[in-house]
This record gives structure tokens, sequence and C-alpha cells, in this order.
């Protein structure tokens, strides 16, 4: 009967001994295993995915710092705007357009008369005041966007080669 000693050098554990029968079958499984396609081709297909993984990352950091400087939301201009906008859809969202009673159990024509005559009185009062808003501020944006859309074309104008070369003959 033989014996597998296996050492660990230059740390402080204990070497370890494995009779040769158990280390011979452990060997035939593991090569049994190893036939397995997906166990022979683990380390390769992991490999692979982790190297697949990092270039779809590389490439979705590239496209959004692409479309976060072209992207109309994403310029600091109309960060301040947007989140006015934001607050009054909020708001909207907030607007009791139904009441309803917890106390009083209501006949069908008579909800829907008191619906009606809440839409009349308040609720189309106070969602034409945040239509208006949402205007005064969206027509502030579009202000913005014109003055930002000229001074762009003026810089492409003054800094052109093309421009520069023409005047200079």
């Amino acid at each position: 009967m033989g014996f597998v000693m296996g050492f660990h050098t230059g740390t402080m554990k204990e070497s370890s001994f494995q009779p040769l029968e158990e280390y011979m079958r452990e060997k035939y499984v593991f090569s049994l295993l190893r036939r397995i396609p997906f166990f022979g081709q683990y380390l390769c297909q992991k490999a692979y995915d982790v190297w697949k993984k990092y270039v779809g990352q590389r490439k979705f950091n590239r496209v959004r710092s692409s479309l976060s400087k072209k992207f109309f939301f994403a310029k600091p201009q109309f960060i301040g705007a947007l989140m006015k906008v934001y607050a009054y859809i909020c708001e909207l969202r907030e607007l009791p357009l139904v009441h309803v009673s917890q106390n009083h159990l209501h006949q069908l024509d008579e909800f829907c008369h008191l619906q009606v005559e809440l839409q009349k009185h308040k609720a189309i009062a106070d969602v034409d005041a945040i239509a208006e808003k949402c205007q005064f501020v969206l027509a502030k944006i579009c202000e913005e966007a014109k003055r930002q859309a000229q001074i762009y074309r003026v810089k492409k104008f003054h800094f052109s080669p093309l421009n520069y070369h023409e005047k200079s003959f």
C-alpha cells in the first residue's frame, strides 16, 4: 500500500498524507469530470464571460458618455427648469380628482354629481394653474435652447478653419 504525500512549503501547515488507492480514485473521478463538456470548458468559458462583460461595460460607458454630451436633458443649463416641471408633475399627481367619502354610501347619480362639481370648481382650476406653470417653465427652456444654439453657431462660425482661411486672402 502506497502513500501520496503533499508538502506545503513556506507555510506553517502540516504535510498531508493520502493513501494511493484514494488518490487514484480521486484522479480517475477528476478525469471523468473533465470529460463532461461543462467542466472541461469551465475555465475558458469563465474567462470569456468575464472578458465579454468587461467589453460590454466599456461599450455601454462610451455610448452613455456620448449620449450625455448630446442629450438635451443632460445639459446642466436645463436641469433646474426640468426639476421644476417634475415638481409640478408630482403636484399634479397629488391633486384629488375624485372624492370618496369613507362614511357615506352614495347612490350612483349622487356620486357622479359630486365628482362633476369637484372637477368644475376645484380640479380643473388646479390642473390649469399647474399647466400654466409648466408652460412658463418650458417657454424659458425654449428661450435658453435658442440662446445656446446661437452661441454654438457663433463659436462655430468664428473658429472654423475654413472661415479663417477665407479671411486671410
